[in-house]
């Protein structure tokens, strides 16, 4: 990592960088990654990252303490060419990345290329136990 980057911009910055610059990134992952607690299961079999999150609570409490880098994550998702789906259970309560719209609440919100699915959130919640 050069210097200049990763003491002005941290570790993200530079993953940027190297997107912005390099080639092309494919992506094959089946994984369970666990942040602050809460474990995520992340599979790809495509170019469609699968997000899994426990509930609809666990996910609202991840944005909340990673608000800061959460736009930050979705661009380099985006820069990556890359495209994640969010999914709580059956349903998928967010797109984020390459293939995001992002709607009005996700553009007042200022998240970035993120896409949330009303009808998503509607099923999680009447799920939720």
């Amino acid at each position: 990592m050069s210097e200049s980057r990763t003491a002005t911009g941290g570790p993200l910055a530079e993953i940027e960088h190297r997107l912005r610059a390099g080639p092309g990134l494919s992506v094959s992952s089946d994984l369970t990654v666990t942040v602050d607690g809460t474990a995520l299961s992340v599979s790809s079999f495509t170019d469609l990252l699968r997000v899994e999150l426990p509930s609809l609570r666990a996910a609202l409490a991840l944005v909340r303490r990673e608000s800061g880098r959460f736009g930050r994550v979705a661009s380099l998702l985006d820069a990556a060419g890359l495209t994640a789906a969010v999914v709580v259970g059956r349903s998928r309560i967010a797109t984020v990345g390459a293939d995001a719209t992002p709607g009005p609440l996700a553009a007042r919100l200022g998240l970035g290329p993120v896409r949330l699915h009303a009808r998503g959130v509607g099923a999680a919640v009447l799920r939720a136990p």
